[in-house]
This record gives C-alpha cells, structure tokens and sequence, in this order.
C-alpha cells in the first residue's frame, strides 16, 4: 500500500473537485510533472484503490487520447479522515459523472487547473472560483448550485440560468478585484433557436440583464470584493463554433463584456494569454484576461524574469 503524504492529499481533493481528470491537467494544477503524476495515479489506484482509471480513452487536447481518472468512496473516505471533507461531502464525491458530460467537464477543468497554474506561480494575485459541476460547490435548498440565478427580461419573463463557472482575481498590490463568469460550449446547443429549446442567443439575453440589472454584485458579498461589472468568458470547443459565437455577439449588443475562445488556444498558451476576443469582434487583436498583468505573470509562469532574454 502506498503511504498517503500531503501531494497525495492534494492530488486526492482536485480528483474530488475536478470529479474526473487526466494526469496533464492534475499536474498542471499541482505544478507537478505530468509521467510522475500518472505513474502516482496508477499506484494509488493499484494499491489503495483511492482512485480509478476509466475504461474510455478521451483525447484531451493534442497528441494521443489520455486516461481519465476519478476518485473512489475508498479516497473520498481517505480525505474525510484526513479533515479534507465533510461527512456529507464524502457521501457524493464518488458517483461518476454520465459519460456524456465528461467532454464537457474535462473542458470545463482545464480553464480550472489553468486557474490554479496562474495564481501558484503569481503570488500577488489570489484567486476565488466556484465550479457548477464540482461536488464541493455549495448547494442550495433545491438542490442547484449557488451559481444558479435568473433575471427577469425586458418583456418581464423570468428566466433561470447557471454558469458553468466564476471566479474573481484580486490583485493584492494594485487593490483590485475582477470577476469572471464562464461558459464552456461544446457546439450541441444551436446558436438561436425557438424559446423551447436552450440556445446561446437565450443566454447572452440573461447575461447582458444580469449585467445591466447588476445581479452579479451577489458575488461581492460571497468573495469580500467590489466588482464593477465582470466578464463572460465563452470556450468554444472548435475554430468554427468559435466564429460562429463571435457573430453572434457582434449581432446582439451591447457586448463588450462577453469574450470569445477557442479551445485548442487555452490548451497550447493557457487561461491567460492573449486569445480572448471582446465583444467577438475578430478583427482586434485577442487580449488577455489579465490585461497589462499578462507579461509579469508569463515571466513567472516561464521561470524567466520581467525583461531577461
């Protein structure tokens, strides 16, 4: 039997919030290297039986398709006696997600473990995040995600919505706090569609209100930040959904605040790097998130200091 350290712990609590992963993403989450985790996966799911390897293969970005790992009862137990998890919380964390949705959740992790790279190698900035599909997020007394909110539109219709994820930067030397509310698009939902049937132009009707209505300052209260608007970030998972969102955008003003990415380009630069498109307009340069801060926080993430090479 392996004998659990602290690495152990961490890598066990990201499989409990990540509910499914593959070693790339848990290293890059850890800082840790990506053969060193796997083989560790492997012997803690051999020898423990706190984790499980999947039997399907998903292709995680490029090159060959990756196994995908996810925590056992025996592992949500293990970080229950470790003081990690709540009684309650280790009673859910092992169900897997219906393989349907794992497509979709590996996207959504990869915007997370790229999350965490960021602030691990850039101490002035602190990070707070709430996933939708994480069994760590807080649930209300309907059993939805605290992410779940609903606005009432210009012609009165109420309407409910749920990101796939927000999270805030606070930059401690500057003093200020940005939020950001994440959309992860697979492509299987049609960009306009009758009122019945879910489509992004009825989500970006939701988002443009909440921002206008400033529903979003709950999230001041929940994170201790003033927040002069946020940003909707959308990750379409190919070049042509992503084109295809930007028109959209550019058609339903104002958008300003909404941001567009492809997938592939957060896999090969990271959350961070200059290939967001605001307001979809493709024919601006692509920003980063982090604005001016994008440079120092490259230099950090490469090892290399502001200004050398």
């Amino acid at each position: 039997m392996v004998r659990i350290g602290p690495g152990d712990l961490e890598m066990l609590m990201l499989l409990a919030e990540f509910r499914v992963a593959s070693a790339e993403q848990l290293a890059v989450a850890s800082g840790g290297n990506a053969e060193a985790t796997a083989r560790r996966l492997r012997r803690l799911c051999r020898e423990n039986g706190f984790i499980q390897m999947l039997s399907q293969d998903l292709r995680c970005g490029p090159g060959r398709p990756r196994n995908l790992f996810a925590l056992t009862q025996a592992g949500a137990d293990a970080l229950g006696r470790a003081g990690r998890l709540s009684i309650a919380q280790t009673a859910n964390i092992a169900a897997l997600p219906a393989p349907r949705t794992q497509p979709h959740l590996i996207m959504t992790n990869w915007v997370w473990a790229r999350l965490r790279q960021i602030v691990r190698r850039a101490p002035f900035l602190v990070e707070c995040h709430l996933a939708s599909d994480s069994p760590l997020t807080e649930r209300t007394s309907s059993g939805r995600s605290v992410l779940h909110d609903q606005v009432a539109l210009e012609d009165g219709q109420l309407i409910g919505f749920e990101p796939d994820g927000a999270f805030c930067f606070r930059h401690l030397e500057l003093g200020k706090a940005l939020l950001f509310l994440l959309e992860v698009d697979r492509g299987t939902e049609p960009r306009t569609s009758p009122a019945d049937r879910p489509a992004i132009g009825r989500k970006l009707a939701c988002y443009q209100r909440y921002y206008a209505t400033e529903g979003y300052k709950t999230y001041e209260k929940r994170w201790g930040s003033p927040f002069r608007g946020f940003r909707l970030l959308i990750l379409a998972e190919t070049s042509q959904r992503a084109e295809a969102i930007c028109r959209l955008v550019r058609q339903s003003p104002p958008s300003e605040f909404v941001w567009t990415a492809e997938y592939g380009n957060l896999l090969a630069q990271g959350l961070h790097a200059p290939i967001w498109l605001a307001g979809g307009d493709t024919q601006l340069a692509a920003q980063s998130i982090l604005g001016g801060q994008y440079q120092r926080v490259q230099a950090l993430i490469d090892g290399t200091p502001p200004g050398d090479g």
